[in-house]
């Protein structure tokens, strides 16, 4: 109801003043530029959690579902190609990725989710968590 009465004409009024100060196909064009640009991060996000989980499993020897897969993977991310492995280093390394994502899990063949994050302590997330007593 609070979104109904009070932010609703807000959000109204501050639309109707970007149309009336912008033209309509410029906001168009803007608006596909934004979705674009979305888009390719996410395509790049995911390249980048795929090399970065397939880094963890083979690095920590964890036994997960498909290993034989995985190492191949890795094996053409980080042997393989010394340019895409210097590009993945440099652009996603571990304290990067666990900055960005700390929630990140890997799943054992026996069932157990590990928390990435553990396997570098000395790396904190941007956030500190408060415990429950």
């Amino acid at each position: 109801m609070y979104l109904i009465k009070f932010a609703n004409p807000k959000i109204d009024k501050f639309i109707d003043f970007i149309k009336s100060k912008f033209n309509i196909k410029l906001l168009k064009t803007l608006v596909a530029i934004c979705i674009i640009f979305l888009f390719i991060d996410f395509i790049v996000s995911t390249f980048a959690v795929d090399a970065y989980l397939t880094r963890v499993i083979v690095e920590n020897n964890l036994d997960v579902k498909n290993k034989e897969q995985v190492i191949e993977k890795y094996d053409y991310l980080y042997n393989k190609n010394e340019t895409l492995s210097n590009i993945i280093y440099k652009l996603w390394g571990n304290e990067v990725m666990i900055k960005f994502y700390p929630n990140l899990t890997v799943r054992t063949t026996d069932g157990e989710n590990l928390l990435v994050k553990y396997f570098y302590p000395d790396i904190l997330p941007y956030f500190y968590k408060f415990e429950r007593n």
